[in-house]
């Protein structure tokens, strides 16, 4: 795959050109993500999308013309821009392909896959009680729950903030045949505890997990700017829906597990939003590393219990920058709009003879 480095203002100037051409392809690769070969002479098309708010984030669906391994076959659609002279090829995630329809009377045969990035196979049960006993490091335990899934071959690239952080108590997942623990759970429940953001798989297939950041305070990593002829991308069509949030205003957030009662910055951790008004309140407690965790967790709690109060819904060229929660800036003169948004989900046609399609949450 070619990844040439290019500067993020010569990145914005390849993907608002006017001449700019799109190729597509994919890799077929092995259990270790090691690529086997390119198999882009067999790819007729496909989209990729990114829903970040699903169980499995990443989906996929690829008309292919050779019949592969479905059982053990993985592959990383990339999507290449050439313009200006430049060339930079993105790769779009990592992918489980099911088992298609075997199509009858064409020759050559022509399959639709679908295809789940690498949190698939994390959906399933443990199968057993699951314990982390104390003293393991948790950065330490989540990679040990991520071998016992069966992922052997890759680590995960872990944010190394917490790497100091070990269990002060045992956290235990009683096997329950009704409701079942899934290894994610276990897998998110350990990075919660240390106030970071839910695991997920970037654009290579890696596992990434970092602390938690509120969308409102991180930077831009894009700005949509429908008043730049020079750099505007997004199409005509595009909505803007409204919607409340919860009642709960008021929240407290209690650590388990400590030897002395808990009190306001040491165990316990409250959140007022009631400007004064009547509180609807929460009490939730948490298994917490610390302080600082249980806080960084409250503040994802709070931050998704006010989300959806305006939804944006846009179309775009080509984006392959997209990757998983991008804060970005919107700019709209035509509904007087200069905000910066969270992107909830995308949808990306590999040819790009279609629009690209963005669900942006106003911060």
């Amino acid at each position: 795959m070619l990844t040439l480095a290019l500067t993020p203002d010569q990145i914005v100037t390849l993907v608002t050109a006017a001449n700019l051409r799109v190729d597509f392809g994919a890799e077929l690769l092995d259990a270790n993500d090691q690529v086997i070969e390119d198999i882009s002479e067999d790819l007729a098309g496909g989209e990729v999308e990114h829903n970040n708010f699903a169980d499995v984030h990443g989906t996929c669906s690829l008309q292919l013309s050779r019949e592969l391994d479905w059982n053990t076959a993985r592959v990383r659609p990339y999507q290449t821009l050439t313009a200006e002279g430049l060339t930079k090829t993105w790769p779009l995630g990592v992918f489980l392909l099911t088992t298609p329809e075997t199509p009858l009377g064409e020759n050559p045969k022509t399959y639709t896959v679908a295809g789940y990035d690498k949190l698939h196979l994390l959906q399933k049960p443990v199968g057993d009680t699951y314990f982390v006993a104390t003293g393991t490091g948790y950065l330490v335990a989540v990679a040990q729950v991520i071998t016992a899934a069966g992922y052997t071959g890759v680590a995960p690239f872990l944010d190394g903030t917490a790497v100091e952080k070990t269990l002060a108590a045992p956290m235990v997942w009683v096997l329950d045949t009704k409701s079942p623990t899934r290894y994610i759970d276990v897998v998110n429940a350990l990075l919660s505890a240390i106030g970071y953001r839910g695991l997920y798989a970037d654009a290579s297939g890696r596992f990434r997990s970092e602390p938690y950041q509120s969308p409102a305070i991180r930077p831009p990593v894009w700005t949509f700017d429908l008043g730049d002829s020079r750099t505007q991308i997004v199409g005509e069509r595009r909505t803007l829906t409204t919607d409340g949030f919860t009642q709960t205003n008021w929240w407290r957030f209690i650590r388990t597990g400590q030897s002395v009662a808990p009190t306001e910055g040491s165990g316990m951790y409250t959140v007022d939003l009631s400007a004064g008004g009547t509180k609807v309140k929460s009490v939730t407690e948490r298994n917490a590393a610390d302080q600082a965790s249980l806080e960084a967790a409250g503040d994802v709690i709070v931050q998704a219990a006010q989300q959806v109060t305006r939804t944006l819904e846009i179309t775009t060229g080509p984006w392959p920058v997209a990757g998983h929660l991008d804060v970005v800036q919107y700019k709209d003169p035509a509904g007087a709009m200069d905000h910066r948004c969270e992107v909830r989900s995308w949808r990306m046609p590999l040819d790009g003879k279609s629009d690209m399609s963005l669900t942006l949450e106003v911060l």
